[in-house]
């Protein structure tokens, strides 16, 4: 077992189990829980013969500056007796700021909790927080730690107290940035979920601003999307927690880490060869689609074509379509709209010049929308997917998208459930005429593919109060 003794160890080598000498006692810490490069690290362990969870801080400029907001943040929940875990050791050894808190087993996944309940035991948390004039600035199920005694807050650094009671002003804004994290097809319920933060709230006693308070929360909330979205799409294309960017000498890449293996790794340095050896899906002259197994796991790989020498030169200027299809697949993602998981992007490159690309997604089984449509005897459950269909077309109404591409075969009916594909197309768009024009171009591409007239009628009555 390594033993630890200053930060240039944790910076070089961190490998588990390793321990930490504490005066007369010993850390051990056995597993990695989070680590951030040269800032932090996370640990599982023991101390004193008692389970615990550290925080390692290392290396970085600011490390006692964290060290010591985390304890500030500690003690103002204690403070104003808001759950969060005891604190059984704080101190500094060979410049490691370590913190060591109480282990607490969790009785369900935070992630489920939040988006099972609409959050509202998150919201309740929230109104205590704000009615003791408490600000958290890093709200997410991640920080919240489920147990049967409730919900513990674990990352106290972004705490902060602020004016008792919190202005209503930034009361408003914190939980917007909480109700962001939900699916879009849950923004009808926006007023509901401010009264259960009301309810929470004993020292507010007037209602009557509730109808403006609704509309600062929607303003809010819809703000602390877009700040989402832009952190989120920021680290996609580089090496980050999730991601592994590497290149050779033709191709550039980033994918998952999750999915790195040798043979992934063969796969990523030669993406034709694999794609050759796999059974071809579409063989068009603007795109071929593969599917492939790779580790005993089934991908597809959507290869854009360069059609000729002025398709070439273009493309030398300007991301390709499978970067634009990768970063709209994330973006999605953090809405929890169902689609193929995205895996990997592959660039050739000549220099600063991009030529043919990849797009790389888990397979899913199923037929195209089109071909289910036409098989499906079944009028209610042709009825429910359509229903799927438009529920997604509320969603990127609700964050302001057009998927700009509506054909049916760009859907997949996978055990009775709707996922998207061809995301390329997929765009932001500001102003809300224009976003109604898109909108109903978007329906109208899709109704020409509904040769059933009872299905034509059906989804347009669904689809009219979008």
């Amino acid at each position: 077992m390594i033993l630890i003794s200053d930060a240039k160890q944790l910076i070089s080598d961190i490998r588990v189990p390793f321990s930490v000498a504490l005066g007369d006692q010993m850390l051990l810490c056995e597993e990695v829980l989070r680590m951030l490069p040269n800032k932090r690290i996370v640990v599982k362990g023991t101390w004193k013969g008692e389970a615990i969870v550290g925080k390692i801080y290392f290396g970085a400029h600011h490390t006692k500056r964290h060290f010591q907001k985390t304890l500030r943040g500690t003690r103002l929940l204690e403070k104003h007796r808001i759950q969060t875990p005891k604190i059984v050791y704080a101190g500094i050894v060979n410049h490691l700021y370590i913190i060591l808190f109480k282990y607490l087993p969790a009785t369900i996944d935070a992630d489920d909790l939040f988006f099972s309940t609409l959050a509202k035991p998150f919201i309740q948390q929230l109104a205590l927080q704000h009615a003791k004039g408490l600000l958290h600035s890093d709200l997410h199920p991640h920080n919240y730690l489920a147990t049967q005694e409730g919900l513990f807050v674990l990352d106290s650094q972004e705490v902060r107290q602020k004016g008792m009671p919190l202005p209503m002003a930034d009361c408003l804004k914190n939980l917007g940035e909480l109700l962001a994290q939900l699916s879009p097809t849950a923004d009808d319920k926006l007023e509901k979920l401010l009264d259960v933060y009301l309810q929470g709230r004993k020292d507010l006693n007037t209602y009557d601003k509730k109808a403006d308070w609704v509309r600062q929360l929607e303003h809010w909330q819809y703000l602390s999307r877009l700040k989402r979205e832009k952190e989120k799409l920021k680290k996609i294309f580089r090496n980050a927690t999730l991601f592994r960017a590497g290149k050779n000498k033709h191709f550039h890449y980033v994918c998952r880490k999750e999915y790195v293996s040798p043979e992934f790794i063969s796969f990523l340095n030669a993406p034709d060869f694999w794609m050759d050896k796999g059974e071809c899906l579409k063989d068009g002259n603007t795109c071929t689609v593969s599917k492939v197994s790779i580790d005993g796991r089934l991908f597809v790989v959507k290869r854009y074509n360069i059609k000729n020498w002025l398709h070439r030169l273009s493309r030398f200027f300007r991301g390709s379509r499978a970067a634009q299809y990768w970063k709209n697949a994330h973006r999605l993602e953090l809405y929890r709209m169902p689609l193929p998981k995205p895996v990997a992007l592959i660039e050739k490159r000549y220099g600063i010049f991009r030529g043919k690309a990849y797009y790389v997604s888990e397979f899913v089984p199923g037929d195209l929308l089109n071909s289910y449509l036409e098989n499906e005897s079944s009028l209610e459950k042709k009825q429910n997917v359509l229903q799927q269909v438009k529920t997604i077309l509320d969603c990127l109404y609700r964050l302001k998208l057009t998927h700009g591409d509506m054909k049916a075969s760009n859907f997949i009916v996978h055990d009775q459930k709707v996922f998207m594909i061809d995301l390329d197309s997929v765009k932001r768009v500001t102003g809300q005429r224009c976003l109604l024009r898109a909108l109903e171009k978007d329906k109208r591409r899709f109704l020409m593919n509904l040769k059933d007239p009872t299905l034509q009628e059906h989804f347009y009555s669904l689809s009219k109060y979008l």
